[in-house]
């Protein structure tokens, strides 16, 4: 026969995600950055969005992520894409997208048959640059010597490109890079390794 004590400690148990959810803590954790990292987020420009949506239950979520360019004055692109995540696990969903103008953001939310289960939203910021520099190895070494890098634009423009590195699956260690040409716009320069570059998938060559 069960104690008194153990059930008070397995209702607890029970009690205790409701509690997290009413501190704010979300059924689900969706971040959302530049698929080519920080400073690579361009504005009036389109690029490619690195998109985690973590599951904090005990059970399967389903769901359609909602992704939205929201310009000064209205929203300027929705995307949405189908997303299964079993319990306790992390899906990894890239998002091509056109990022709209400096002091607008990028928002994502993961929505269930319910309601939204999680959200993130990021800033589009001025960047007085042509187009960023994009490391393609594995790791990354060139990227280092790459950030102090002044280009002449013209006779009296002198710009410093932000440079970002392409992330490698970690399931499968290929390269995450965009499938659609005009995720590549944005970026002024690819330099990459004769072995990183091998490792390039089919569908992934053509828009590159």
């Amino acid at each position: 026969m069960r104690s008194p004590l153990a059930g008070a400690l397995a209702a607890l148990a029970l009690l205790a995600p409701t509690a997290a959810l009413g501190q704010g803590r979300t059924p689900a954790r969706v971040s959302v950055s530049p698929l080519f990292g920080e400073g690579t987020l361009l504005p009036d420009a389109w690029s490619s969005l690195y998109i985690e949506v973590e599951n904090r239950q005990r059970t399967r979520q389903r769901g359609a992520l909602h992704v939205s360019t929201d310009g000064l004055a209205s929203t300027l692109m929705r995307r949405e894409v189908h997303v299964d995540v079993p319990p306790g696990e992390t899906r990894v969903v890239v998002v091509p997208i056109y990022d709209g103008p400096a002091g607008g953001s990028v928002r994502a939310s993961f929505d269930g048959p319910q309601g939204p289960l999680g959200s993130d939203r990021i800033s589009i910021e001025y960047r007085p640059t042509l187009g960023s520099v994009v490391v393609l190895g594995d790791p990354p070494r060139l990227r280092g010597a790459l950030l102090d890098l002044d280009v002449q634009v013209d006779a009296r423009r002198v710009t410093r490109f932000p440079v970002g590195a392409v992330r490698f699956d970690a399931a499968t260690s290929d390269p995450l890079l965009p499938r659609e040409p005009a995720a590549w716009s944005s970026v002024a320069l690819l330099v990459a390794s004769a072995s990183a570059l091998s490792r390039v998938g089919r569908a992934q060559r053509p828009p590159l």
